[in-house]
């Protein structure tokens, strides 16, 4: 028998305006309620609580700082990419896939890179390209899975932990500074991932997703097109499509962003070529570069997005058909045309790129000839470019004569979450306690809360008008357990400047004062609570601070 279906106004195409308004009004909360169907859609835009009364920067009030973060998925070879060329080990080593002297272009004494890499010679010679070598874990750490390396990138916690995979460096950084998300959401997406269903590196700490994920760009011009990107009108009645056309429904409605990214998307064009690619992968790249860009000069106002690459894991027959090399070409002239786009309106000094890989490959080659290739290695490189950006090269020189043919080929290590500490604190301009809270894992015994900077990465200065988010005297950084006392959960929090503060817990319309003291001085500080004296906090609460005037507010899971 065929079902019947009553139909509420505005949940079908047929009256257009009231299915935007549906869209718009549909509550995050109720969202969140279906997230384990949802979950199965691409777009995931889980949020995070909590107070109103915390302070965000409007839009048009900060200078729009903007992190774009590719992926060369597969372990990039960085040997071939910045070559060691001065060092005789590189060609002994490589003997069919060494990239020959007269086709290289020469960087400084030590480097050069592929002729293929020509788009980028030109942000070297500016000073607007940089080079980070040797990138890993410190203490060193590696695995050759692509997923235990992928996942370690993006979540900044070493392989092992017990919360390995509990939240990603950007998920955690967006969920302190912006924690009234879920009940006062920024007009824009926090974060636009566009290459997979979603990303790790945005889940949050406590209420999984922050950013808005789009598989590829089909479904993004679905969206511009019809602000949903699911077709809900292709099927019957049968109860396998009713429940195809539920989750689909949840997607679509969850995609409360359509309009504004529209807006956005319309306002913007491209002014530069994204056509001239090699290969596949690099015209998919090309889609991803030029909506970003096109978002970015339309005034979306979205600080982060990632985007992604296939192809660079090269076992075998990485020079057949010049693959690897023409797949460092096709990034690079699209980086090159994604910079000069955003040159074109003044958005160059606005944007850094990051390019990274999860690991690189081993310094010999594996197989001969046409067929060789390289295995899993166990470090990286990694490049950035942006008119902020102080070119040239950081960390150590990899001495490929070390340790032979073995994979602990590795000399002085730059730990990549000393690059995400700079990014933050000197990009971002989160501050040392707000960066050190976000990368520090307090459930890893081998984990430093210390984590150098990079001298000098930046050349841009930080002001007010630089932070994304919350403006706030104080800040509620984190809990964790005590590793030595399982009824103590230690609650840090900073406050800027000298001043009375208070700090509170509220559980059910019950609130608790754990701290109300003159501080002397600015800084992070840690509580003890003891869960002893405290029965009743366990479970979700939620944390006050007020210092200065301002009072921040966050949810906290207690053990």
């Amino acid at each position: 028998m065929k079902k019947l279906h009553q139909h509420i106004k505005g949940s079908t195409l047929d009256d257009p305006t009231a299915h935007r308004e549906m869209h718009q009004n549909w509550s995050r909360r109720q969202f969140l309620a279906n997230a384990g169907m949802a979950g199965l859609g691409t777009v995931l835009l889980q949020g995070l609580p909590f107070n109103a009364s915390a302070s965000l920067a409007p839009l048009g009030e900060r200078d729009d700082r903007i992190l774009v973060l590719l992926k060369l998925n597969g372990g990039n070879d960085g040997l071939n990419t910045i070559i060691p060329y001065s060092q005789n080990a590189y060609y002994t080593l490589r003997p069919d896939i060494h990239v020959p002297v007269n086709e290289q272009i020469v960087l400084d004494s030590k480097y050069s890179m592929p002729v293929e890499m020509q788009p980028l010679y030109s942000h070297w010679q500016e000073g607007n390209m940089a080079v980070i070598h040797n990138v890993n874990f410190h203490p060193y750490q590696y695995s050759n899975s692509h997923f235990i390396m992928s996942d370690a990138w993006s979540t900044g916690r070493r392989p092992g932990a017990s919360n390995a995979r509990s939240s990603g460096w950007m998920g955690r950084y967006l969920e302190t500074v912006l924690p009234s998300y879920l009940q006062n959401p920024t007009p824009m997406p926090a974060a636009l991932n566009i290459g997979a269903y979603s990303n790790l590196t945005f889940k949050a700490e406590n209420f999984g997703q922050m950013e808005l994920s789009l598989q590829n760009a089909e479904e993004f011009y679905e969206l511009v097109k019809d602000g949903l990107f699911y077709p809900t009108d292709i099927f019957g009645n049968c109860p396998a499509e009713d429940e195809i056309h539920f989750i689909r429904t949840i997607s679509n409605t969850a995609l409360r962003y359509g309009s504004v990214i529209q807006d956005a998307y319309n306002k913007g064009t491209n002014e530069a070529n994204y056509g001239n690619t090699a290969i596949y992968q690099g015209k998919e790249l090309a889609e991803q570069l030029a909506i970003v860009a096109r978002l970015i000069k339309g005034g979306l106002g979205t600080p982060v997005y990632h985007v992604q690459m296939e192809g660079y894991d090269t076992h075998d027959n990485q020079n057949k058909n010049n693959w690897h090399r023409n797949s460092l070409g096709d990034a690079s002239t699209l980086i090159d045309s994604f910079l000069k786009d955003l040159g074109k309106r003044g958005w160059k000094d606005k944007v850094t790129v990051m390019v990274y890989s999860e690991f690189g490959r081993t310094k010999y080659e594996t197989g001969e000839g046409i067929s060789a290739g390289t295995q899993h290695g166990n470090i990286s490189m990694m490049m950035m470019f942006g008119d902020s950006i102080n070119g040239g090269t950081y960390g150590d020189t990899q001495d490929l004569s070390l340790y032979g043919n073995n994979l602990g080929d590795i000399n002085n290590v730059t730990d990549f979450r000393e690059i995400y500490a700079t990014v933050l604190d000197d990009w971002f301009c989160a501050g040392t306690d707000l960066t050190n809270a976000v990368l520090y894992n307090p459930i890893d015994a081998g984990d430093t809360n210390l984590y150098a900077r990079i001298s000098n990465l930046f050349n841009s200065t930080c002001s007010e008008s630089s932070t994304f988010g919350l403006l706030s005297n104080a800040l509620i950084l984190g809990h964790n357990p005590d590793p030595n006392n399982a009824n103590i959960v230690e609650i840090k929090y900073a406050v800027k400047q000298p001043g009375d503060v208070t700090l509170t817990l509220e559980k059910e319309g019950q609130k608790w004062d754990l701290v109300n003291d003159y501080h002397p001085k600015a800084g992070s500080f840690t509580h003890k609570l003891d869960r002893t004296q405290y029965p009743l906090l366990t479970g979700e609460c939620t944390c006050h601070i007020q210092a200065a005037g301002q009072r921040y507010s966050r949810i906290i899971q207690l053990f």
